[in-house]
């Protein structure tokens, strides 16, 4: 079985957006040539680090058998052959581009029980830190996935996770292309059901029960459909760290509301159809809680308490428009 262990890999993202040509098994070869590259040529001080020369990486046999169902050996060799005649297109930003093999050469050392993998200088730069762009993620989660729509989207997720809302739109079109899906899933639906929900629930599965770092949500862009077809989803990127700080949030949002509603029912014991209608006010504009909670324990410091009730229903009128 492979080691609960996280080891974070890199890669560029210019990798990671174009179309996706690789099988379950590929892209799981795949992360183990990047985090031995990583591991021995970035992070450690063993590997030769030159750009100009190609790299020979070696990895353990058993890491790769690992990674098939039942330590198949054709099926490794049938995917290193198979990554030695894909090609990866690079569009460079000053106009050129870039067509390579991912690797040059596949070789299993059968007395030495390992896999020598020949990295070709061309593509190097875009999985080093030499990089000006990467995704980080886990080479856990990116293995144990059994779908490799779950792998396609976790490495999405993983580019937006380090930004602002970690939000990002994604074209129905543009995935058909960039997944490689083809005439599969013609069907809306069917492209919802079997792509994006079977990647959503085995991510968040994989979340919930603590072995994934974020999870996604994703919903249909609705200024962009024409009529009832989807022609773009946005998706949402969540991480342990956001929820925890979302329920932190929303828990002193709901103190903040809490005291000053108890607080009106003593201002304006008289009229509670007035507090009625702050309260539901308050539901459906939850970002005039805090400004007004501010305002009002200020208020409460350096007012008259005589004065509090008037300035109250002045200041929510004219600044908030509740009568």
């Amino acid at each position: 079985m492979i080691e609960k262990k996280s080891i974070i890999i890199a890669q560029a993202n210019e990798i990671t957006r174009q179309r996706q040509q690789f099988s379950l098994l590929e892209k799981r070869v795949i992360y183990q040539i990047i985090a031995k590259i990583r591991r021995e040529f970035v992070e450690g001080k063993n590997g030769e680090r030159t750009l100009f020369n190609d790299l020979c990486v070696r990895i353990d046999e058993k890491i790769l058998h690992e990674c098939t169902a039942k330590n198949d050996l054709r099926a490794v060799r049938e995917a290193m052959s198979s990554l030695r005649h894909r090609d990866i297109c690079i569009n460079k930003p000053d106009g050129g581009w870039l067509d390579v093999n991912f690797i040059s050469y596949a070789e299993w050392q059968r007395q030495g029980r390992y896999y020598e993998v020949g990295v070709s200088n061309k593509i190097l730069p875009y999985f080093v830190e030499l990089a000006e762009k990467f995704t980080t993620f886990d080479l856990y989660v990116a293995v144990v996935l059994k779908s490799k729509w779950s792998q396609v989207l976790y490495e999405y997720c993983s580019m937006y996770v380090g930004r602002g809302n970690k939000t990002f739109f994604l074209d129905v079109n543009d995935m058909r292309e960039r997944f490689d899906v083809g005439d599969k899933y013609p069907n809306g639906a069917n492209f919802k059901n079997r792509i994006l929900e079977v990647a959503r629930k085995e991510i968040k599965e994989l979340f919930e029960q603590r072995q994934s770092p974020l999870y996604f949500e994703y919903f249909p862009d609705v200024k962009t459909m024409e009529g009832r077809r989807v022609t773009r989803y946005w998706f949402k990127v969540h991480t342990r760290e956001s929820d925890e700080q979302q329920l932190a949030e929303f828990r002193d949002l709901q103190q903040q509301k809490f005291y000053i509603l108890g607080q009106f029912n003593g201002l304006f014991k008289r009229d509670k159809k007035y507090v009625k209608r702050v309260a539901q006010e308050f539901d459906l504009h939850p970002n005039i809680i805090t400004p007004f909670f501010n305002r009002f324990r200020k208020m409460q410091k350096e007012e008259e308490p005589a004065d509090i009730a008037r300035l109250t229903r002045y200041i929510l009128k004219e600044d908030y428009g509740i009568k």
